[in-house]
Formats: C-alpha cells, sequence, structure tokens
C-alpha cells in the first residue's frame, strides 16, 4: 500500500513538473528565444537547441480574397532537422480540424507541404488547405501551428522531447486587411571601438505601431545568418581591426518582424592629434595672410581634418591645412585651429596683428632692461620702460618668463620669482599702434643667499651690556629691600 501511495505520488509531481515546463514555454503569441529544457533529468543531447517562429501566413485577423491557398510559417532552430516535425492543424465549414505533418529535412511528406531551407537556420514551411474541403459559408478560420522536436529521426510525435504548441490565429475569407503592425528595426550605430573595447549594442530606438510590443530582438553578429546574441541590448568585443557588419531583428507580438544592419569600426589604440595654429602673424588691412596648420600632427599618423576659426567667435569658418584669409580692420584677430582625426581632436589659438595700410609703419624697439640680479624666492621686477616707437607709442608689452614660447605675463612691468638658483632668460615682445613687432631678451641671475661671519667683538659687547643691566637691576632690588626693613625696625 506504500509502495502504491509513493507510485501516485510521482506521477502526481511528475505531471506538475512537465505541466510547468509546458506552460513556461506557451505564454506568448510567439515564442521568445528558448534554451530548450528536456523532460529527462536534464542530460538530453538536445538540451542546447533553440527554436522560435518569427513569422506567419496567413496573420492572426487578416482577410484573404476567396480561400488562402497554404498555411506558412517560418521557423529558426538548430535542433537536427530529421528530428524537427511542424504540425499545421485548421477548421474547415464543418468545424473539423484537419492535420499534417511536415519534417523539415523534406522526408515523408504526404499532400503537397513544402520545406523551402532559406540560410543555415531558417525554414519556410507550408502546406495547402483547400484539398476538397468547403469553406464558403463562415467568415473566419482557426488554425493552429506546433513544433515538435522528436527523440528519434521522424519519429511520432508521442516521443517527443520539447514541442512549441498552442499558437492559434484567425483568417477571413474576404478582403478585410489586418492592421499593420510591422515594426522599424534599429541596430544602432555605426559604431567605433578600438581592439578589446567591449560595445555595447543597442536596439532601444526600434519602434513598432501602437496597439503592437516588440517582444524578441536577435543579433546576427558574424552577418552569417546565425542569430548570436538575444536582447534589447548586446555586448560583444573584436581582438582584430576591421569593420564588421552586425544585423538585427525584431519582432512583435502580432507575427510581424524587421530588420536592419549597422557597422562597428575596429581600430587599434588611438592617441589624441596635437593641433599648431603656428603665429603669432602680423599683416596689413586687405593684405592676404596665410595661416598654417602644418605643424599639426598625429601620434598614430592618422590622417587629420583641419577646421579654423579666424574670428574667435567660436564657430569654425574655413577648412583646410593652410588657408589664406583678410582682415579690415586693425588690431589684433584671435584664431583658433581645430584638428581631429575622426575620433579625438585637439585645439591651439593665436593671434593675427592687423596694421593700417598707411605708410611703412616703423617697428618699435623693445627693451627688457637687465641684466638682472636676485636670490632665490625674492621677488625680481622686470622693467620694459625702455621700450619706445620711432613713430607712434606702444600698446602692448607681453613677457615670456621661460623662454617656451608662451607669453606668461602682460604688461610694461611684470614680477618674478624663481625657486632654484641659476641663470635664466626672458623674453619681452612689444607691440606699437600700427602692429609692428619687436622682441628683446634679458638675463637673470639667480643666487642661493648665504650666511655670512659672526661679528665676535659685537657680540662680546652686547652680552657685556646685558649683564651690566643685571647686575644694576639687582643692586637696585637689594637697596630698596634693606631701606623698607630698616623702617619697620
Amino acid at each position: 500500500m506504500k509502495n502504491k501511495k509513493m507510485v501516485i505520488l510521482s506521477i502526481v509531481a511528475g505531471l506538475i513538473i512537465v505541466s510547468a515546463v509546458y506552460i513556461s514555454y506557451n505564454t506568448g503569441y510567439l515564442q521568445k528565444l528558448l534554451h530548450i529544457q528536456a523532460y529527462d533529468k536534464g542530460d538530453s543531447p538536445y538540451d542546447d537547441y533553440i527554436c522560435f517562429v518569427y513569422k506567419i501566413e496567413p496573420r492572426d485577423g487578416e482577410g484573404v480574397e476567396g480561400i488562402p491557398e497554404r498555411l506558412t510559417a517560418y521557423i529558426y532552430t538548430n535542433a537536427p532537422a530529421n528530428r524537427t516535425n511542424v504540425q499545421f492543424e485548421w477548421e474547415d465549414d464543418n468545424n473539423k480540424y484537419l492535420s499534417a505533418h511536415i519534417w523539415l529535412d523534406g522526408q515523408n511528406i504526404l499532400g503537397g507541404g513544402t520545406v523551402e531551407k532559406i540560410s543555415q537556420y531558417e525554414y519556410k514551411v507550408s502546406y495547402p488547405i483547400a484539398s476538397g474541403h468547403s469553406y464558403n459559408y463562415k467568415s473566419g478560420y482557426k488554425w493552429c501551428l506546433t513544433v515538435w522536436l522528436t527523440s528519434k529521426p521522424h519519429g511520432y510525435a508521442g516521443a517527443s522531447i520539447w514541442y512549441l504548441s498552442e499558437l492559434y490565429w484567425t483568417w477571413y475569407k474576404d478582403d478585410r486587411q489586418a492592421p499593420y503592425y510591422k515594426p522599424t528595426a534599429n541596430a544602432g550605430g555605426p559604431y567605433i571601438a578600438q581592439v578589446g573595447e567591449r560595445i555595447k549594442l543597442d536596439s532601444t530606438k526600434s519602434t513598432t505601431p501602437s496597439g503592437s510590443e516588440i517582444i524578441d530582438w536577435y543579433w546576427d553578429i558574424n552577418n552569417d545568418g546565425i542569430w548570436d546574441k538575444y536582447g534589447k541590448t548586446a555586448y560583444i568585443s573584436f581582438q582584430n581591426t576591421g569593420i564588421y557588419t552586425i544585423k538585427l531583428l525584431v519582432v512583435n507580438d502580432k507575427a510581424f518582424y524587421d530588420e536592419d544592419t549597422t557597422t562597428i569600426t575596429v581600430t587599434n589604440v588611438n592617441n589624441p592629434p596635437v593641433a599648431d595654429a603656428d603665429g603669432p602673424y602680423s599683416g596689413k588691412m586687405g593684405e592676404v595672410i596665410t595661416l598654417d596648420g602644418s605643424k599639426s600632427y598625429d601620434p598614430d599618423g592618422n590622417e587629420l581634418s583641419y577646421e579654423w576659426d579666424t574670428d574667435g567667435d567660436g564657430r569654425y569658418d574655413a577648412t583646410g591645412e593652410k588657408i589664406n584669409i583678410r582682415y579690415y580692420t586693425t588690431g589684433n584677430h584671435t584664431v583658433t585651429l581645430k584638428v581631429s582625426d575622426g575620433q579625438y581632436s585637439d585645439t591651439d589659438t593665436t593671434y593675427v596683428v592687423i596694421s593700417s595700410s598707411d605708410p611703412e609703419n616703423q617697428l618699435p624697439v623693445a627693451d627688457a632692461g637687465g641684466p638682472y640680479y636676485g636670490n632665490v624666492s625674492e621677488p625680481i621686477t622686470l622693467d620694459g620702460s625702455g621700450s619706445y616707437d620711432p613713430d607712434g607709442y606702444i600698446s602692448t608689452w607681453k613677457w615670456d618668463i621661460n623662454n617656451d614660447g608662451v607669453w606668461d605675463v602682460s604688461g610694461q612691468y611684470a614680477t618674478v620669482s624663481f625657486k632654484v638658483a641659476g641663470n635664466y632668460t626672458v623674453k619681452l615682445m612689444v607691440i606699437d599702434n600700427d602692429g609692428g613687432i619687436s622682441y628683446d631678451n634679458a638675463t637673470i641671475n639667480i643666487n642661493q643667499p648665504s650666511i655670512g661671519p659672526i661679528d665676535t667683538d659685537s657680540w662680546v659687547k652686547n652680552t657685556v651690556i646685558v649683564l651690566l643691566i643685571i647686575v644694576a637691576i639687582i643692586f637696585i632690588i637689594a637697596i630698596i629691600y634693606i631701606i623698607k626693613k630698616k623702617k619697620i625696625i
């Protein structure tokens, strides 16, 4: 009796497990990507097979003029073709369900059924439905699709490992049209990455008409017809440079689908370029001035693009490694060069000094003063007041403190200090009211301050004086004490 109860409980438990698995595989209008779980303790050779239906004809709610010639299903599976069976069932005017089985390898097909292999894992399977049955007085007819994987080649459905079923649709015997629910796939990109970099593929910009929902996203990473990844987003990386084509398939819950392709350009590790606008430049109003960016370079040897902002307004208005330009107002004009290697960019700023086109301007005379001397960390004032302009006045003084080509301080005077002893060169640039430029250098000698000898005589004298003052104070205190004591007696 006890053994009998155990057998009954085992059977009930097995039925519950099978039902749970069955329900889990039959919850959607179309089946999502399934990693098939076998019913036999998980050691089936078919555990890693997948199967999904991504298109049917006729679709649910679709009208057909007269009678549809065939029922068609598009199936993606990597299961063995001689063990995968597609079953069509449909009703006629007498509500009688008719059935036909078709093996994906094309064997044992009866009644005009066909199998077309579209790609390595894609099949188009169809079956004629007229076949002497009446489809006259009813407006709509139901049909059902079931996909079986059997344990033996061309075996019976009863010996199945797994199956997808409960997929029912209705077609109408008139010309009514089902709502148009075709989605629009968007694979994102084009993507750019470096060798070994993790890339996120993003299909979230894919859309589908109102009333439908995208339920499946499949990625073909190698463009070889095999769906390698699943999900709205997917992550991949490549170990070799090149341009890779990626395909996305999206399927919605109304049996409509769409595909999109994009590219991933994989490059070696890229270093940013270095921009060099050269300058500063000078010229006269209306005169052609050539701006030269040829000193710019890319550490990786990549080809560069050049953009120039010639008026300092933040907008790039000219392109090319070298450009010619004219200015029609005097003064300093800011120029910025931007170079790009397609991934990274860099900028450099200089200026153009434009003078009047009046008679020849005499250049100013720069005088940086000096030579200067000082100690470490001691402030030193640089004096450019000796500079002058023979036919006008000086409008600008600029100091290059480190003699590195960068103008650090502006003004006729500049205060500097150095933390390390040594000899330094500073450069002064002066610009006159007509844009004339002149330069002058000066040297600065910085010493490490030293401690001088001790004046022994002065120290002895000062010490004796201090001691005498102390003795005098003690003597006065003693006298006061004695006088007070006598008064008390």
